[in-house]
């Protein structure tokens, strides 16, 4: 499916059970932008569709209503509350291919790294493990994509986010102008270059297909 502008289809899947903090929160709400691959993601207790519902909330009170949300077959967002926030701002709600992990591949490598992150910042303490979220996230987000060639806040900011040990240069109104067009033009490219892949292969009976089945842990933080 070809995306049409920043913000327009979000990939959201959840993580965890996590072990339980002090705060009670068990698992992590992931939603990745599929134009910018920008990543965001809330500790939850659970992973009901009310919880659920309130997280596709904060997603749209901080960047709009989104056209498309895509999504696997979890209960999570298979339910009446997730069903009537959709109706209510006239978003599709699309579920990936059943089994097929692979296929929701944006949101899954940020479970990857976002795992991974924890795994060794905790290192085997997750007591806290919530505390780490933010800079584990202000690490995805200003980390280059090979597909886009841009670091997420790029994309969104028209410059690089300030981190430990980098610096950022005041800029003046004039460049700051400059930059943002640049930054209109680079998301436009983004979409170009992504439509040409976005199209549905067809088959004619008794063609031989390959099937991904792997099976992706999202339950334990990893070392690799």
């Amino acid at each position: 499916m070809a995306t049409s502008g920043i913000f327009d289809q979000w990939d959201l899947d959840h993580l965890g059970p996590f072990p339980i903090p002090k705060s009670g929160n068990r698992y992590i709400f992931v939603g990745v932008e599929r134009l910018s691959r920008l990543p965001v993601a809330f500790p939850t207790p659970d992973t009901t569709g009310m919880t659920t519902s309130h997280k596709i909330k904060n997603i749209i009170s901080m960047f709009g209503v989104p056209s498309v949300l895509r999504v696997d077959f979890a209960t999570s967002f298979q339910n009446e509350k997730v069903n009537r926030l959709c109706d209510t701002y006239n978003i599709s709600l699309n579920f990936n291919a059943p089994y097929q992990p692979e296929w929701m591949g944006l949101v899954e490598r940020s479970n990857s790294r976002i795992r991974y992150g924890l795994a060794k910042i905790c290192d085997g303490n997750y007591d806290t493990w919530e505390d780490y979220l933010l800079e584990i996230l202000l690490g995805i987000r200003s980390s280059r994509n090979r597909s886009t060639g841009k670091t997420p806040d790029e994309l969104l900011y028209g410059i690089p986010l300030k981190t430990i040990g980098g610096e950022i240069f005041p800029t003046s109104n004039e460049v700051r102008v400059l930059e943002l067009s640049g930054v209109r033009v680079e998301r436009l490219e983004t979409v170009n270059t992504a439509v040409p892949y976005k199209h549905c292969t067809t088959y004619d009976v008794g063609d031989l297909v390959l099937i991904l089945n792997g099976r992706i842990r999202k339950k334990q933080p990893h070392n690799k």
